[in-house]
C-alpha cells in the first residue's frame, strides 16, 4: 500500500538578536518599576513617637516674649540635622523653650535638592494645619531611609495621616506646588545670614552650630538677668 507523504512541519520563527534585546529591556524596565514601587511603600516608618510641643504656632515654638530668639536652619535630608533631632532637640525644648526662655523658629534650608524640596513643601503644608512639629518628627524619624524611598511623594502624603493632618487638605496643598517660591526665599534668607550648612542657628542675631548652641543661649540669657 503506497505511503501517504507526510507534510513537513514548519519551523517556528526564531527571534532575532534585536528582538531579544528589546524584550530584555522591557523586562528590565518592568523590574525597576516594581522595585521603585515596593521601596516607596516599604521604606515608610509609620511607628513614630510624636512629642507634644510648648506653644506651637506654625513653624514656631514657645513664648514669643521669651528673651532669647533662636532660628534653626535645617534640611530634612541632613545627617547632622537628624543627629540634632535625636540627641539635642528634646533637651533644648525642656531646658529653655518650655520654660519661656527661648522662642524658636524652624526655617527649612534646602541643600540636598529635589527630595529635600519635596519634604520642605510638605512641611509647609503641615504648618497650614498647625501640625508642622508633628510632621517634622515623622520626617526626621524616617531620615535613615530617606535616600531609598522614604521621602517619595507617596510616603510624604502618607506621613500626613501619621501626623494627624487632614490628608485631603494636605494632598491638595502638596500637589499644588504653592510653596515652591517660599522654599527659594527661605534659602535666600539663610544665605543672607551667612548660613552655609545645616543645622545652623541664629541666636539673638549670633551665629552658632549645634555644638555651641547651649553656650550661646546661656550667654544671651545672662544679659537679661
Amino acid at each position: 500500500m503506497p505511503r501517504t507523504p507526510q507534510k513537513k512541519k514548519k519551523a517556528s520563527p526564531k527571534a532575532s538578536p534585536g528582538q531579544w534585546i528589546i524584550l530584555g529591556s522591557i523586562a528590565l524596565v518592568v523590574i525597576l518599576i516594581v522595585v521603585v514601587i515596593v521601596r516607596s511603600f516599604a521604606s515608610a516608618n509609620t511607628d513614630v513617637q510624636i512629642r507634644a510641643r510648648y506653644m506651637p504656632n506654625g513653624m514656631f515654638m514657645g513664648n514669643p516674649n521669651a528673651p532669647v530668639k533662636v532660628v534653626n536652619y535645617s534640611d530634612f535630608l541632613c545627617v547632622h540635622c537628624y543627629q540634632y533631632f535625636m540627641e539635642q532637640e528634646k533637651a533644648i525644648e525642656e531646658k529653655y523653650i518650655n520654660k519661656n526662655l527661648v522662642y524658636l523658629e524652624f526655617v527649612p534650608f534646602n541643600i540636598f535638592g529635589e527630595r529635600s524640596a519635596a519634604a520642605i513643601s510638605a512641611s509647609y503644608c503641615a504648618a497650614e494645619q498647625n501640625k508642622f512639629w508633628e510632621y517634622h518628627d515623622v520626617l526626621f524619624t524616617n531620615y535613615p531611609n530617606a535616600r531609598s524611598g522614604a521621602f517619595s511623594d507617596t510616603n510624604l502624603v502618607k506621613y500626613a495621616g501619621v501626623a494627624g493632618l487632614d490628608t485631603a487638605q494636605f494632598r491638595q496643598c502638596f500637589d499644588s506646588g504653592k510653596y515652591d517660591q517660599k522654599i527659594v526665599e527661605s534659602l535666600e534668607r539663610g544665605k543672607a545670614e551667612g548660613i552655609e550648612g545645616t543645622p545652623s542657628f541664629i541666636i539673638n542675631g549670633r551665629f552658632s552650630y549645634s555644638n555651641t548652641l547651649e553656650a550661646i543661649i546661656e550667654e544671651e540669657l545672662a544679659k537679661n538677668k
